[in-house]
């Protein structure tokens, strides 16, 4: 469980939760922990893979400026990676629990609901989980 908690402190300080919208208006769940070290992200990939999540994630490198340091993503993607990760850290997460609840909600009504592939029809309920997170999100002043 420390390991658990950990990993959530990680999500909360650098990492983001959200459902991003992907070509063809596909709307696609998303954790994504941004780190200038690629060592530190491979430790991260496996404290998940102790815990039973070892697959639909990738780590890439960011495009930065020359006078900045190299800056590596790691990325989930998958529904349901996405949902068992959450619901894993969800107790632990502080800062973008909110975040994370509707990203839970999202993935698993696209799961129960026969919807597993993308580009299958959005309920009004995904839809509204979409822009509340997406207001959520919102940089700038609110």
């Amino acid at each position: 469980m420390e390991e658990i908690a950990y990993l959530a402190g990680v999500i909360d300080g650098e990492g983001s939760i959200t459902i991003n919208k992907a070509s063809k208006g596909l709307l696609r769940p998303r954790i994504d922990i941004c780190s200038t070290s690629k060592e530190f992200l491979e430790y991260l990939l496996g404290i998940m893979r102790k815990h039973g999540i070892d697959t639909g994630y990738f780590l890439q490198e960011r495009k930065v400026p020359k006078n900045h340091k190299r800056a590596y993503h790691l990325i989930w993607d998958t529904q349901k990676n996405v949902l068992k990760i959450l619901e894993k850290i969800y107790p632990y997460l502080f800062l973008k629990r909110r975040q994370a609840k509707i990203v839970i909600d999202f993935c698993k009504s696209r799961l129960s609901n026969g919807r597993k592939r993308f580009g299958k029809k959005y309920s009004e309920y995904e839809l509204k989980l979409y822009y509340e997170i997406k207001e959520l999100n919102r940089r700038g002043k609110r």
